[in-house]
């Protein structure tokens, strides 16, 4: 399960291999949500629902997007850790901005999970100090790390269809 990833990830401290570990070991249920939330901070909104890998289908207000695995680097999603390019048809991305790597996204999704409750008390400097430098760690923007700290708790909410 991707929470016992990111527990796992957080016992390690973090690091770098640990991640890659889980990456690697990541079931296709799994991957399939870290792509979601991964389509999700790309467009800067929230999913209302998800289907499953197999459909490939996310539903987003007022629209349909339906991810499926492609051959090509040029894909809207690639993970070159694990060799997976994920194309989003039914919607054209103006930021391709997230990691690139599946074991950056699993980090990034535990410092969301463990430290996005935390960020909102913070001085704005500060936070965007610590939004900086994560999404350098991660390498991704801060806008997409952004997103993805403000709303994890409620993508990891959202209904699988």
């Amino acid at each position: 399960m991707l929470s016992a990833a990111l527990d796992r990830i957080h016992q390690s401290g973090a690091v770098l291999e640990t991640a890659a570990v889980e990456a690697r070991g990541l079931a296709l249920h799994d991957l399939w949500r870290v792509a979601v939330f991964h389509l999700a901070s790309m467009l800067r909104q929230r999913p209302l629902a998800m289907g499953s890998a197999e459909t490939g289908l996310v539903r987003f207000e007022g629209f349909t997007v339906r991810l499926r695995p492609s051959d090509s680097n040029e894909a809207d999603i690639v993970y070159y850790d694990r060799k997976v390019n994920i194309r989003a048809d039914g919607v054209t991305l103006n930021h391709r901005d997230g990691p690139r790597m599946l074991s950056d996204m699993l980090r990034l999704l535990h410092y969301a999970r463990d430290h996005s409750d935390t960020l909102s008390y913070l001085p704005g400097e500060m936070r965007a100090q610590r939004l900086g430098a994560v999404a350098l760690d991660c390498g991704t923007t801060v806008p997409f790390t952004r997103f993805v700290c403000a709303n994890f708790p409620f993508l990891q909410r959202t209904n699988v269809a």
